[in-house]
Formats: C-alpha cells, sequence, structure tokens
C-alpha cells in the first residue's frame, strides 16, 4: 500500500448549503412555534409515561441483581453458621 494516497472529496455546491441551512433554520424555529400556541400544551401525560418506562427500567434491573445478591448473603450466613 502507498504512503502517498489522495483521496478526493467532493466540494461543496450551493445547493448543498442551501439545504443546510434551512434545515438549521426549520428545527431553529421548532422550538419557537410552540410558543405561539395561546395555552401551554400538556405534558403531564408524557411526564408520567416517562416515569412509569424509569420505573420498570428499575424493577427489570432488580430483578437481574436479586439472585445474586440473595445467592450472596446465603453464602454469608451459611458461612456465619459453618463457623459457629
Amino acid at each position: 500500500m502507498s504512503k502517498n494516497q489522495v483521496v478526493s472529496i467532493a466540494p461543496r455546491t450551493r445547493l448543498s448549503l442551501l439545504k443546510n441551512k434551512i434545515a438549521v433554520v426549520a428545527v431553529a424555529s421548532a422550538p419557537l412555534s410552540a410558543f405561539a400556541v395561546e395555552t401551554a400544551i400538556d405534558t403531564t401525560s408524557v411526564v408520567s409515561t416517562l416515569g412509569l418506562a424509569v420505573a420498570a427500567v428499575g424493577a427489570l434491573g432488580a430483578a437481574k441483581l436479586a439472585p445474586a445478591a440473595l445467592t450472596w448473603v446465603w453464602s454469608l450466613v451459611t458461612g456465619m453458621a459453618k463457623r459457629g
């Protein structure tokens, strides 16, 4: 493999720059359009759904750790019982 490899990069055209500018303006104006609404957006259901999702992930994590924790505690108890 040659050490002097040349990589050609396609030049940025005006059309691609214009597309990027339009995308930036669209993304930046989206939050501003939320303030144009007369009433506030109700996010209570979103917050409760996220809370339930976090609780579910926590419950799954605890369920995965419970057998290992119980085994560890059981080994401690049996170890203490053997020592007297």
